[in-house]
């Protein structure tokens, strides 16, 4: 589903019409609304993207070599596999460092890590998340839109609100029945 298939289902949603017009007035408010509600999808299942990363000669990167905002980097890899110990040297400064067991370092890692998904901008734009949470998104901007037309609570607003919280909460995981899904967050085994 791309931004203007969202759109007009949000405005379908809204009453304000089906056809690809109606979204046209309502294109930049529904864009913000739709940018936001990826961001709370995403971020309520910590979804994560690997990237090959070149590091410097003192076995540094820099989070800003990513492609997307880092939140949080669950591991780094060589790129044959092997795991990398790895560290921060200060909260903040997006200076990572990586520690090779033998010594001898590659000149890029495989980084994988939790993202901030890009905006859509454009209207062939398609949000960075699975194909069945998109059908989430028209009802956070209908939520939105009816808030910001009423300027308080109403019978509309927790209407759509409560349907995107459900659609969010009920939406099946597909790691849930792996092994690695009851493991310890945060597990780390340089504490061991």
């Amino acid at each position: 589903m791309n931004l203007n298939e969202i759109i007009s289902d949000a405005t379908a949603i809204l009453g304000l019409g089906t056809d690809s017009n109606s979204g046209s007035a309502y294109l930049r408010e529904f864009t913000r609304f739709a940018n936001d509600a990826i961001f709370l999808i995403s971020r309520r299942f910590r979804q994560a993207r690997t990237e090959k990363v070149p590091i410097d000669a003192e076995h540094c990167f820099r989070l800003s070599d990513l492609d997307r905002v880092c939140f949080k980097i669950d591991r780094i890899r060589t790129l044959d596999g092997k795991d990398v110990m790895w560290d921060q040297d200060a909260t903040g400064s997006g200076d990572v460092w990586c520690f090779f067991r033998d010594g001898v370092a590659p000149d890029s890692v495989l980084v994988t890590y939790q993202f901030r998904p890009a905006k859509l901008v454009n209207l062939d734009d398609v949000p960075e998340l699975p194909e069945f949470t998109h059908d989430l998104i028209p009802h956070y901007i209908a939520a939105q839109h009816f808030f910001g037309q009423n300027g308080k609570t109403s019978k509309s607003v927790n209407t759509e609100e409560m349907t995107f919280e459900r659609m969010l909460n009920e939406l099946a995981l597909d790691h849930y029945g792996e092994p690695k899904a009851y493991k310890l967050n945060g597990y780390n085994e340089r504490l061991l």
